[in-house]
């Protein structure tokens, strides 16, 4: 017999009930993506019609229509930003309550880990569907409809642009594995320190009447200054590739238009 399927978590729960925002979302970032090669498709036109016809006509509708696509993809990005927020607001109302439980009866019964750093998990869970990542992650398909115009336009020209690609992704990857590491080691001090801190100040009156205030500080700081290490060791790294990654960018842009 097969065994029995696991339920779903919670967690699972709530990611699955944001399907319909980020769907319709996606859609949005894919149009939003499109109506970016308004500008281009803009100045090829006056080049092609407008300077050779010298019409202000054509050129007074190419700059009504270029106006609209703003407007739209203006429009778009807004609808995106709401949904995307109201996703982040329906995951957090659906899991702050069981959350909040969970850490209140850890307290009582005095569990490891009742402290607030769920809490703050959960609010960056819930501001990470909003960001900057998501919105990218919405808008890489579009990447494939330019990656097939510039194939259109040179061949040689397209796959400068997948080798530009592939090194990119190259950084990428070498990115995250040079700083998985340390910024996992770094959350780990951070959430250690955080608690050591929060069950001294639940054990305040005992620390100063005791005379331990400062040894906990200095037990503190150590913690905090190997957190603050970890994630200077880490921001270091990224720092280096982030630089090789805007030299390619800067050389590939410098290559296609050339």
């Amino acid at each position: 017999m097969k065994p029995a399927a696991r339920p779903p978590t919670e967690l699972r729960q709530a990611i699955a009930e944001l399907r319909p925002q980020l769907v319709r979302a996606t859609w949005f970032s894919f149009a939003i993506g499109l109506l970016i090669l308004a500008p281009s498709g803009y100045m090829l036109e006056v080049y092609e019609r407008v300077v050779n016809s010298r019409s202000h006509n054509t050129l007074a509708m190419l700059t009504v229509l270029v106006l609209g696509a703003f407007i739209v993809m203006e429009v778009l990005d807004w609808a995106r930003g709401e949904l995307l927020r109201e996703a982040g607001a329906r995951f957090d109302a659906r899991l702050s309550g069981r959350t909040f439980e969970s850490l209140f009866q850890a307290n009582l019964k005095r569990i490891p880990g009742g402290t607030l750093q769920p809490m703050n998990d959960l609010r960056t869970v819930r501001d990470f569907v909003g960001s900057p990542a998501v919105t990218a992650m919405m808008e890489s398909p579009t990447g494939l409809v330019m990656l097939v115009l510039v194939f259109a336009v040179n061949p040689l020209l397209g796959w400068a642009a997948v080798v530009g690609a592939l090194l990119q992704t190259l950084v990428a990857w070498m990115t995250e594995r040079s700083t998985s590491k340390p910024l996992s080691q770094a959350n780990r001090a951070a959430i250690g320190a955080q608690q050591y801190a929060d069950g001294s100040l639940r054990n305040a009156q005992v620390i100063e009447s005791m005379g331990m205030l400062r040894d906990i500080h200095r037990r503190w700081q150590i913690k905090q200054r190997e957190f603050l290490g970890l994630q200077a060791q880490a921001s270091e790294a990224a720092g280096g590739f982030q630089a090789v990654s805007r030299l390619i960018q800067q050389l590939l842009a410098s290559l296609l238009l050339g």
